[in-house]
């Protein structure tokens, strides 16, 4: 079987959602809990993890998402990074 995914539970009442693809790999959710609090979620997959594609990830987000949510946002998934790189440090920031 080709690929994996992301399951999030919660008994939390879910008042709204709105699901958003950045590219074929990844998507963004917005989730609005109890009509009061939103989280977003993204489900991320860089199959190479090169800088382009982490500029590139961060434009789409910042371009699909209110600059006053961005606190709220749990990015899940494969960057394709590894932890003592320049590309980590470019994720970080």
């Amino acid at each position: 079987m080709k690929g994996e995914g992301t399951m999030t539970l919660s008994e939390l009442n879910i008042t709204h959602w709105d699901e958003r693809n950045i590219n074929k790999d990844c998507s963004l959710v917005r989730l609005v809990i109890d009509g009061v609090f939103v989280i977003w979620f993204g489900n991320i997959y860089l199959n190479r993890g090169l800088p382009k594609q982490i500029n590139k990830l961060f434009s789409a987000i910042l371009s699909n998402m209110p600059e006053h949510e961005i606190q709220n946002l749990i990015l899940i998934g494969d960057f394709n990074i590894g932890n003592e790189s320049p590309k980590h440090t470019l994720l970080l920031n």
